[in-house]
């Protein structure tokens, strides 16, 4: 089992239900950075300190280092997934299974049959697999097999939304293959 990024084209298969959006608590880690680094700045500006002294070249690289590192966190935070109904984080799993269990796969999957799924599973990327995104709080499952054709992988049926039940048992089958 792999942690996939969510593709834009899935995004957008499912926009009905996954929304994309930036924690806001990651924005407070920049606005600290970037508050010491000014801070530091302001004190290097209107201190009275030699520019040889130990201080005043503590206070260059804090405030060199918080700043580049305010920016970098801005500029590279990631967008997280979240289900629309319950605002609860969506993240996508990608099972891999044997290879030349195709069939196996589509028909354990056109039944329910999340055991059998999980049975034929493997650690090993292979060109089969089971993509599974699930919500955090469980509301929200859905799935469907893959095909690796070259160059990409390729959907062997729709999507499918699973009910509680059904959701319940491919989450207790990601957990086993998690350990």
């Amino acid at each position: 089992m792999t942690k996939l990024g969510i593709s834009d084209e899935l995004l957008e298969t499912l926009k009905e239900d996954v929304e994309k959006y930036k924690n806001p608590t990651d924005f407070v880690w920049v606005v600290a950075l970037l508050a010491v680094g000014v801070a530091a700045v302001l004190a290097i500006a209107f201190g009275s300190m030699d520019s040889s002294s130990w201080v005043y070249n503590l206070l260059c690289f804090v405030a060199f280092a918080t700043i580049v590192a305010g920016l970098i966190v801005l500029l590279v935070n990631k967008k997280s997934y979240r289900y629309k109904g319950s605002r609860s984080k969506v993240t996508h799993y990608g099972v891999f299974c044997e290879n030349g269990n195709d069939n196996k796969l589509l028909n354990a999957f056109n039944n329910g049959d999340w055991k059998t799924v999980f049975d034929i599973a493997t650690d090993i990327e292979t060109g089969l697999r089971l993509d599974v995104l699930v919500s955090k709080d469980r509301k929200y499952c859905v799935c469907r097999p893959m095909r690796y054709v070259p160059f990409d992988f390729q959907p062997m049926a729709d999507l499918r939304r699973l009910d509680e039940k059904e959701a319940a048992a491919v989450v207790e089958g990601l957990e086993k293959l998690d350990k």
